[in-house]
């Protein structure tokens, strides 16, 4: 067998071994994305835990769990997440300060179409009621203080961000600010004009579907090793 031929069997062999690697990975990653997945649908079923001090409680012990809150709506000032797709259409995440004890909760009130993904074209009520909340609790980002909220055109009082990032909100929500922000939950009569929506599920299926195809290519790799050994037949020997 040629010397070129081995070394390019020994390398498709190589690369085969890595193809197999990193399917396995991503069997690993399907395996950890449903266990996620899994934990996330029994945390949104589960009795909604009832929060009387929500400032006192830290994002890591109500992260992804269904909480109920009770406050008074902060009537000054709105928060658009900005470039917020939904089912192909451009829009914003509504978002409002919660008034509780010692200090504000940002709420996500629901999504807004905006043609141009900054300007919804409907207006939140800016009632001062009290109201009692059911949503999810989400860990807010930290690390952007030095990008402020900037105000919107033309609309006191509305500021554009592209996430919610607790260091950056201080800016703009003098009040001490929860770590973490409430998703309202479908169904919620406080949030009926905005449409509220769930988190994005946890889908695992991509993984798996990446695993199948990194095997193929293992397969395909080993399969060109053996027919390059086949073809480059075997080596001659050349007697005195």
């Amino acid at each position: 067998m040629r010397r070129s031929a081995v070394l390019i069997a020994l390398v498709l062999v190589v690369l085969a071994g890595v193809c197999v690697r990193l399917g396995v990975w991503q069997l690993s990653r399907w395996s950890e994305k449903r266990v996620l997945e899994s934990a996330r649908r029994a945390m949104l079923a589960a009795p909604p835990l009832v929060l009387d001090d929500p400032l006192a409680t830290p994002a890591s012990h109500v992260a992804g769990r269904v909480v109920t809150v009770r406050g008074t709506w902060d009537t000054t000032r709105v928060v658009l997440i900005t470039g917020r797709m939904h089912d192909g259409m451009p829009g914003v995440e509504w978002v409002r300060p919660l008034r509780v004890r010692d200090g504000e909760l940002m709420v996500v009130r629901g999504w807004l179409d905006a043609d141009d993904g900054v300007h919804p074209r409907l207006a939140d009520r800016f009632d001062a009621a009290e109201v009692t909340l059911r949503g999810i609790a989400e860990p807010m980002k930290r690390g952007a203080g030095d990008v402020a909220p900037e105000p919107l055109a033309r609309a006191r009082g509305f500021y554009t961000t592209r996430w919610l990032d607790a260091d950056s909100l201080v800016r703009v929500v003098p009040a001490r600010l929860a770590d973490w922000s409430l998703r309202v939950m479908p169904g919620e009569a406080a949030a009926v004009m905005p449409m509220p929506l769930l988190p994005e599920p946890i889908d695992p299926r991509m993984h798996l579907s990446y695993a199948i195809q990194w095997f193929v290519f293992a397969f395909v790799a080993l399969a060109a090793a053996v027919a390059v050994t086949r073809r480059s037949g075997p080596a001659r020997v050349t007697l005195p």
